[in-house]
């Protein structure tokens, strides 16, 4: 009888408790600034609005956009708008590590019916939601 509960504390040992199904292992949030950075200067918008709140509203303050709370799905359709409005040329971040839940991005890009380029600074915050990190602001300076 005492050799099942010894094979069970050697194989939990050997190979950790694993993670339930269901529950995969969230990305850490640096890992998720990187892939918004990435999606943002290739114009990939649903790689972006895949990361909106199911249930929280979103802060948005973007060319186009006026500045306020929105819900899931209109925040999707004003963001696929300022993606058509706007070519980017960089964006990139301009601290070394993002600090906390929010990170800071320098934006370039040129505004399509006249073609000015135009530089701004883009805060981006993550908050959790379930077990994921979520985009719950994007404000344009």
């Amino acid at each position: 009888m005492r050799k099942l509960p010894i094979l069970v504390l050697l194989v939990v040992a050997l190979f950790g408790p694993g993670i339930p199904a269901g529950q995969a292992k969230s990305p850490d949030r640096k890992d998720v600034f990187k892939k918004i950075a990435k999606a943002w200067k290739k114009g990939e918008v649903k790689k972006i609005t895949a990361l909106l709140p199911r249930e929280l509203k979103v802060k948005l303050a973007l060319y186009g956009v006026k500045s306020k709370m929105y819900r899931r799905e209109q925040a999707k359709v004003l963001i696929e708008k300022y993606f058509k409005a706007i070519d980017t040329k960089e964006f990139k971040s301009d601290e070394k590590t993002p600090r906390g839940a929010s990170a800071r991005f320098k934006h370039t890009y040129k505004v399509k019916p006249n073609r000015r380029e135009e530089t701004h600074v883009t805060f981006i915050t993550l908050e959790r939601e379930e077990n994921r990190w979520v985009i719950v602001e994007i404000l344009e300076d």
